[in-house]
């Protein structure tokens, strides 16, 4: 299930952006443009955050280092969209500009190498046990 949801996670921002970039240089779609972009990821990474926590609270996966590192990163992203949100159009400052770019870029890296390590973890349990012992992962 973690897999299924971080490729759904993919899937949703490519649908999004390809969304707001059809409206981006609309003029009266400025302040929708403003609140969806942050609050519209921010949305998406908590949603996919709950969703993992959720599948992988009874089955004891939570607690594997991997998935501890892609809730983190996924709740860090949520986090961070909000905040970004409130410096760039609330207060009106740009403190947070280079930090929330450089973050963007290192945690979508840190989900994506988290995807992969679980993938292989699977494929290694399925070719080495013959069995489906990390069944619980997709």
């Amino acid at each position: 299930m973690v897999l299924f949801t971080i490729l759904l996670l993919r899937l949703v921002e490519g649908f999004f952006l390809i969304g707001m970039e059809a409206i981006w240089h609309v003029e009266e779609y400025k302040t929708l443009i403003r609140f969806g972009w942050y609050l519209g990821y921010a949305l998406i990474y908590m949603s996919c955050f709950f969703s993992i926590v959720s599948n992988t609270f009874n089955n004891g996966l939570n607690k594997l280092a991997t998935v501890q590192l892609l809730l983190g990163s996924l709740f860090f992203m949520g986090t961070l969209e909000v905040a970004r949100y409130v410096d760039r159009f609330i207060i009106k400052s740009d403190a947070l500009g280079v930090f929330y770019a450089s973050s963007q870029a290192i945690c979508n890296l840190i989900v994506t190498a988290c995807a992969v390590m679980i993938a292989v973890k699977v494929l290694a349990g399925k070719l080495y046990y013959k069995k489906d012992l990390y069944a619980d992962y997709l």
